[in-house]
Parts: structure tokens; C-alpha cells; sequence
């Protein structure tokens, strides 16, 4: 039975999907969709953990202080077309894609594993991040499980999971991230990101892995991989294919509204022909819109962090603040993607750094993809070091795993990752014009 705020947490994440999706052919959807979001907020501070509540307390403070600062300081700050900038889009997808999984089919635990030692943690590696792509946290308990021993993971296994699972932040379309860069940089060339950051998630998948292999003993060579099968790969070409077929026939939506739309219609595609229609809509319903309230913490997060984007971003134009400088250049964007990593670190969420770090490099005019290669490689680097960041916390809470060791065991993988990101920037910079290749 779920409790008042529960309840309130799910007619308000249905009311803002709902608005979401609507907005694809109304826009002034995504005007309720903020209305929403903000009617979520005294629900999920009921539901959310203390140490988010508190949080995120602290940044609806600063916020809701900062745009009333700027409504007294300019009287026209204030504008009905704030409402869309609450992060309500990153919301819904990140609520959407959770009901990914309940058309995702993994092998069962008596499948034979061909693979043992390094290949097999390659192949844990790879079969994370393929799922970590689509599924985002929800791959963490499908390979956590079937990794975990008498419901604990080593530190070795724990730190393998974080790192293949996070690295997905550099190129899928369907990690949270991808809306943050379009929130942050509308006209950011995500095609051009994915390609970069696919190119780079092959280095650092196969890097991170072997550098996880030599901090295990004499028994890796014993340690089985995570079996994959070619059915693992049908959910994911379905959702993809939605996402084209939309931006093909909807060219100007929003990338995250694509991935939500595709997020629920797939799922309830795949159950209807697979369980039939009663089974199909008793699952939806149950396993579905009756788990919305597990999203209370994120979502609250989004929204705390969205309310301080814009009175933040109301006192910097007020002010003029910006860093040094005339241009963005691609070592202004590395310089993004370690802020966002110390930022993490030290227990800022990477949504919070972006969102202070973007109202100081605006006023720069950064070419959008150079920046969101940043802002990609900055997400996915920082996850696994981050206290308190979404992937510690779940595994930690899980399976034993202590936080502090997680992210001491991980800093070789960001100094890794903030190396590939310096190659990462130049490359968006060339590719996309701001750097000029000699001759």
C-alpha cells in the first residue's frame, strides 16, 4: 500500500511524462511539464532519502534565493517560459527509460560461461556498457547479481561494473546526460558526440578493464564473464530504431523526448505480443507506473537542480560573470570536464557542476558539441568517483560495497579518462571547425 507522498510522487512523474510526450506536437507541454515538476517537489521531499531531502533542500535554498534576487534587481526576470527550463525533459526520460526493463531478457543463471580470466572481463565490460547504454542503472543490478556472491561483490567486480556502465555516458543517446547537453547547448550535434565518444569508449572500456585486471590475484584466470547472447541486442536496435523513425518523421523535437516516447512505446509493444494484452497492461501498471516512486531521489534532484540553474543564470546575465577569455577553446572544454570530476569528488553531482560550470562559460558562446563532448566525458568519468554519485550509492547499498574504497579504487580510471577526454576535445575542435588543422 503505498503511502500519501508516494502517491503524489506517481500522478506527478504521469502528469509530467504525459505533458513531456504532449509537447511533441504542443509545445506549451512543456510548460505543464514544469508545472509538473515543481508539484512533484513537496512529494519527493517526503519520499527521497535524508541525505538528498537535504540536499537538495539546500539547493532549492540557493535557488529560489538567486530568482528572487534577480526578480528584485530586473522585474522582467521573471517569465512563464522559465517553467521550461526545470530539467522536466531529463525527468521524464530518466523516468521513462526505467520501464526498459520490463522487456529486457537476459540469460538465466545456469548458462554456461565460455569465457573466464581477462577475455571474461572484457566481456562483462562490454556486455555492461551495451546494457548501461539503454537500460542505464537498471544494468547495474542485472550484472551485479549475477556477479555477486552470496549477495556481496568484491571491490574488483564492484569497480568493474562502475566503470563499464559509466563509460556508456560518453555516447549513448539514452543516458540522462545526453538531455543535460541539449538543455545546456540546444544546438549540440549529438551524432557528432556519439561518434566521438564511441571512438574514445573503446579505448577506455578496454584500458579501465585491464587496469582492473591487475589489481585481482591468481584466481582472475578462474573468474567467469557475464554470458551474452545476440537476444540481449533486440530491445536496444528497437528503441534506436524509434528514435530515428521519430527524428526522421519529427525532425524537431527534442532528442529526450524521442528516447521517452520510444522508452514507453517498445516495452508495451514487446509485452503485448509476447504476454498478450492482460498480462501486458497488469505488468505496465504493476512493475511499471507502480515503481515510479524508486525515482523520487533523481528526480528530485533534476528538479532542485534545475530551480538553481535559472537563478543562477538570472544573477550571472544580471552581473556579467564569466571566465577569462574571448573563446572557447578545446582547452577551456577540458578544463569543464575536470571541474566536473573534482566537482564530484568532493560530493557535488555532476548535474550540479554542469549546471554552475555552464552559467560561467555561456557568456563565451561555446560551440555547442565541443562543450557537450565536454560535459559528456566529464559525466561519465565522474560517476564512478563520486561518493555520492548514483552508481556508488546503489552498489554500495547492494552489495557491501564500501564508498570510500570504490572511489579511491577508481581514481586510475578517471586520470585515464581525463587523458582520452584531452584527445576527445581537440577532436570535437577540428571536427567541428573552432580548431584549424596546419596546412
Amino acid at each position: 500500500m503505498k503511502t500519501f507522498p508516494e502517491r503524489g510522487v506517481t500522478v506527478a512523474l504521469l502528469g509530467l511524462m504525459t505533458a513531456t510526450i504532449a509537447s511533441i506536437w504542443w509545445p506549451p507541454g512543456s510548460l505543464l511539464a514544469g508545472v509538473c515538476a515543481l508539484v512533484l517537489i513537496p512529494f519527493a521531499l517526503r519520499v527521497a532519502e535524508r541525505r538528498t531531502r537535504l540536499i537538495c533542500l539546500l539547493l532549492l535554498s540557493l535557488g529560489g534565493a538567486a530568482m528572487l534576487a534577480g526578480s528584485l534587481l530586473d522585474r522582467d526576470a521573471l517569465q512563464p517560459a522559465l517553467l521550461g527550463r526545470l530539467n522536466q525533459d531529463l525527468i521524464a526520460m530518466m523516468t521513462g527509460v526505467a520501464f526498459v526493463r520490463l522487456a529486457v531478457q537476459t540469460d538465466g543463471p545456469n548458462v554456461a560461461v565460455r569465457l573466464r580470466g581477462v577475455p571474461g572481463l572484457v566481456r562483462t565490460a562490454v556486455v555492461t556498457q551495451v546494457l548501461g547504454s539503454i537500460l542505464n542503472m537498471v544494468a547495474l543490478g542485472i550484472v551485479g547479481d549475477r556477479l555477486a556472491r552470496r549477495g556481496s561483490l568484491s571491490l574488483a567486480d564492484a569497480n568493474l561494473v562502475a566503470r563499464s556502465y559509466a563509460i556508456a555516458a560518453l555516447w549513448s543517446p539514452f543516458w540522462v546526460v545526453s538531455a543535460v547537453i541539449l538543455a545546456t547547448v540546444p544546438a549540440a550535434n549529438l551524432g557528432i558526440i556519439g561518434v566521438i565518444g564511441a571512438a574514445a569508449a573503446v579505448l577506455f572500456l578496454l584500458l579501465s578493464t585491464l587496469q582492473n585486471a591487475r589489481t585481482r590475484g591468481p584466481e582472475l584466470r578462474d573468474e567467469p564473464g557475464f554470458p551474452f547472447s545476440a537476444r540481449l541486442l533486440i530491445v536496444p536496435a528497437l528503441l534506436c530504431a524509434v528514435v530515428v523513425a521519430g527524428h526522421a518523421v519529427l525532425p524537431g523535437t527534442p532528442v529526450p523526448r524521442l528516447v521517452l516516447l520510444a522508452a514507453i512505446l517498445v516495452p508495451l509493444a514487446v509485452l503485448l505480443v509476447g504476454q498478450g494484452p492482460r498480462t501486458a497492461l497488469r505488468r505496465f501498471r504493476v512493475e511499471g507506473i507502480g515503481q515510479l516512486p524508486r525515482s523520487a531521489n533523481e528526480a528530485l534532484l533534476f528538479v532542485s537542480a534545475g530551480v538553481l540553474s535559472v537563478g543562477l543564470a538570472q544573477l550571472i546575465e544580471y552581473f556579467g560573470v564569466s571566465i577569462p577569455g574571448t573563446a572557447f577553446t578545446p582547452w577551456h572544454a577540458w578544463g569543464v570536464t575536470i571541474a566536473i570530476v573534482l566537482g564530484s569528488l568532493v560530493g557535488l553531482h555532476p548535474l550540479i557542476a554542469i549546471s554552475v560550470i555552464a552559467g560561467l562559460v555561456l557568456p563565451l558562446h561555446p560551440e555547442p558539441t565541443l562543450l557537450g563532448v565536454a560535459i559528456a566525458f566529464g559525466w561519465g568519468i565522474a560517476a564512478p568517483v563520486g561518493p555520492i554519485s548514483g552508481v556508488t550509492v546503489v552498489l554500495a547499498q547492494r552489495y557491501g560495497v564500501s564508498n570510500r574504497a570504490m572511489v579511491l579504487g577508481n581514481l586510475p580510471y578517471a586520470a585515464i579518462g581525463i587523458v582520452l577526454a584531452l584527445g576527445a576535445v581537440w577532436a570535437a575542435g577540428v571536427v567541428t571547425g573552432v580548431v584549424s588543422l596546419p596546412g
